[in-house]
């Protein structure tokens, strides 16, 4: 899955899949799919306000891929995968913000910890919410041009196992 969140532009996730075949059967909890309930796009009206170490940060665009790491194993003499491998999820992302601070600069240069939370809202009053308590910057880079101008920090992470919460990430959504 990846997730995409920019300033003016409309939000998306996207998914890709990996199976063994299509066929479509019953089970205990039930034999039809409900259709999805149709919510207004999500997009970012102003600058995306995120919490990176618990302070509150600017950003003009986030990028967040989880990766499964699910592979179809293929075998001479068979028609597609026989079975899927499994391996560890990893979580990794971008994210810009203007830089009004070297907190995290000095963490990526430490090597210590820090964490993100990335809350959306639609206009219709949907929310969601995406929680990393736990992740290492694995690039830092500042761009600083010069007088009259933004400052940036580009800051790449990679989540790790939060062994609190037993979690890499959290996805959450809260109705109107």
């Amino acid at each position: 899955m990846s997730l995409r969140v920019a300033d003016e532009q409309i939000s998306t996730i996207s998914f890709e899949g990996q199976a063994l075949n299509t066929a479509r059967g019953t089970s205990a909890y039930g034999q039809a799919y409900d259709p999805a309930t149709d919510h207004e796009s999500m997009t970012s009206t102003g600058v995306p306000t995120i919490l990176i170490g618990n302070a509150v940060y600017e950003a003009t665009d986030c990028t967040v891929d989880f990766d499964s790491r699910i592979v179809g194993r293929r075998r001479i003499g068979t028609e597609g995968p026989g079975s899927l491998r499994r391996g560890r999820m990893r979580v990794t992302g971008t994210i810009n913000v203007y830089l009004d601070a070297w907190t995290e600069i000095d963490k990526h240069e430490a090597g210590s910890v820090s964490s993100l939370v990335l809350g959306m809202e639609s206009s219709d009053g949907y929310a969601y919410s995406l929680s990393i308590p736990e992740l290492r910057w694995t690039q830092a880079m500042t761009d600083t041009e010069g007088p009259d101008l933004d400052d940036f920090a580009r800051l790449s992470f990679q989540g790790e196992l939060d062994a609190t919460e037993g979690i890499t990430a959290r996805w959450q959504s809260f109705a109107a």
